[in-house]
């Protein structure tokens, strides 16, 4: 070896926007100078700096270097470990060496919050003040943020869109807030409500921001001036039509700029000094509309649409307002399937569990087992479930999977329940099933399991055993039939196979030989003689 290489330490801990060296040891062991370069493989050139790339060893010298690290402090230093290698080349022998280490970036935490629009407006007719409230994570740490607002008289109902959401370094996310005050007073002075909306994270309670809204609420008018009102109006008629105001469209606010498709978007608008209010979407008017209102709007198609609108009082008109809104394709969701499902058993006693097996795939995210109504975990996506057997007759398993777009897939599986004894006969045998014609005696034995009673059917004739019984002696005179009955605490029976005993056939009598003086029959006889005519015989 020409040369040795050696870290100081090999972990690195530091801050985003800081620095900290990292320092090894390099020492010629070679017998000449060398020049050496130093390279870092693994990190971001941006996140470390070598103030001597290539320093110059006399034999034996030994010197230290090192590696000054730098993360940014921006949120792609995301927090972490980072492994990197120091590597170490010489440039005259090409002999080269690395030694790992690792950098720790340590977290920091920011979070803006920010509510649009600042103003808010409630009236007898728009009673709900609609907000667009955005949280943008300017640390390099993921953050789940709990969402709440307060108002300084607490007389403000607040709703979110969403209470919790997951901000990632550098990620902004909006969420709709509405506002409600409680109070709806007919007759009242314009009145402002302060709000003051926070965004505070679960996971480190001392990471929050807040931002503030305010909320007008206007009454048709205020007791007090509700007589000076019709005077005034009455002036201030004269003087509208003797200075008649150009129209005004004051506001024109999309819910929100951007939505997937098969997604609404709410359209508001408020007008002043007009008679009516002109809606265009996507170059389709809409005329003739109140002077506040607002509507509701699902785009058909995944892309940019333009909304006009402009307030008109007769020949006159304000200038046009215009809003974009970006409507994006949904992403594509796979189908969800069933590869299998079925019972382990055709059949079941009632009391019993059915074994049900399935499988499904990956695009499940609802599963559910009827007619039992359960609903299963998509996301244990081969599994063996059991359920009780209660009624008997056929019943037919249904299993329904669902995805996140909503479309299904259904299989079906039928099993049978039925009613059967609890009592098993386990064995029911006997010692010989042939006896002898005169007849003989057999040797039957049996094994019966969760039985009260037993019965031996000889020829259908009964004979009773009690249940611990193991056998009996039976004397068998006759072809004979039998069969072991068993019977549970409920009085349901089980019956063996039949058991048949026959008798077996008498041997066939053998042929005697003719006796001396006995015609052979297989002989002819001698004829007999001729009797003359009135022979008496």
């Amino acid at each position: 070896m020409s040369f040795r290489l050696f870290l100081v330490s090999d972990h690195v801990e530091v801050e985003a926007g800081g620095s900290m060296p990292l320092a090894f040891e390099l020492v010629n062991q070679g017998e000449e100078s060398e020049m050496y370069e130093i390279t870092v493989e693994g990190l971001d050139p941006e996140w470390f700096a070598i103030p001597n790339p290539t320093p110059r060893l006399d034999p034996g010298e030994s010197q230290r270097e090192g590696v000054l690290l730098k993360p940014p402090r921006t949120n792609e230093s995301v927090a972490g470990d980072y492994p990197f290698l120091v590597h170490v080349r010489s440039l005259s022998t090409g002999e080269s060496k690395e030694v790992p280490a690792s950098l720790s970036i340590k977290p920091f935490h920011s979070i803006s919050l920010t509510a649009s629009p600042k103003k808010g407006l409630v009236t007898p007719s728009k009673r709900v003040a609609e907000f667009r409230v955005t949280a943008l994570n300017l640390g390099n740490g993921e953050h789940e943020l709990q969402l709440f607002g307060t108002d300084t008289d607490d007389e403000v109902e607040f709703n979110f869109s969403q209470e919790r959401i997951t901000v990632g370094p550098g990620q902004e996310k909006s969420v709709v807030l509405t506002a409600t005050p409680n109070r709806r007073p007919l007759l009242a002075n314009s009145r402002l409500y302060g709000l003051s909306i926070t965004a505070r994270s679960v996971t480190t309670p001392s990471v929050s921001s807040t931002t503030s809204a305010q909320i007008e609420q206007r009454a048709v008018a205020s007791p007090g001036a509700f007589a000076a009102i019709l005077l005034v109006l009455a002036l201030i008629g004269g003087w509208i039509l003797s200075f008649p105001k150009p129209p005004l469209l004051e506001e024109l606010i999309l819910s929100q700029n951007r939505i997937q498709l098969g997604n609404t978007v709410r359209i508001d608008w408020r007008a002043s000094n007009a008679k009516k209010v002109e809606l265009i979407i996507d170059g389709e008017p809409k005329p003739q509309l109140a002077l506040v209102g607002a509507l509701e709007f699902k785009p058909t198609q995944a892309r940019t649409y333009e909304i006009e609108a402009y307030a008109l009082d007769g020949r006159n008109r304000s200038p046009l307002v215009k809003r974009t809104l970006t409507v994006d394709a949904p992403p594509e969701v796979p189908v969800p399937r069933i590869l299998a499902f079925d019972a382990q058993q055709d059949t079941v006693n009632v009391g019993g569990k059915v074994r049900l097996e399935y499988s499904i795939n990956d695009a499940v995210v609802r599963l559910t087992l009827f007619p039992n109504n359960l609903v299963l975990d998509p996301r244990v996506r081969s599994n063996m479930i059991e359920v009780p057997a209660e009624i008997e007759g056929p019943i037919t398993y249904r299993l329904v999977a669902e995805n996140s777009a909503g479309s299904l897939d259904t299989r079906e599986t039928t099993v049978t329940v039925e009613k059967r004894s609890g009592a098993k006969i386990v064995v029911f045998r006997a010692t010989e099933t042939e006896v002898e014609p005169e007849g003989g005696s057999v040797r039957l034995s049996w094994t019966v399991t969760e039985a009260i009673r037993v019965e031996l059917l000889v020829n259908k004739a009964i004979q009773e055993f009690p249940p611990e019984s193991s056998g009996t002696e039976l004397s068998v005179t006759e072809e004979t039939t039998l069969v072991l009955r068993a019977f549970d605490r409920q009085g349901l029976l089980v019956e063996s196979k039949p058991i048949r005993i026959k008798l077996k056939k008498p041997p066939e009598p053998t042929p005697e030989d003719p006796a001396e003086g006995t015609p052979d029959q297989n002989q002819p006889l001698d004829p007999a003689p001729e009797k003359p005519p009135g022979a008496r015989g």
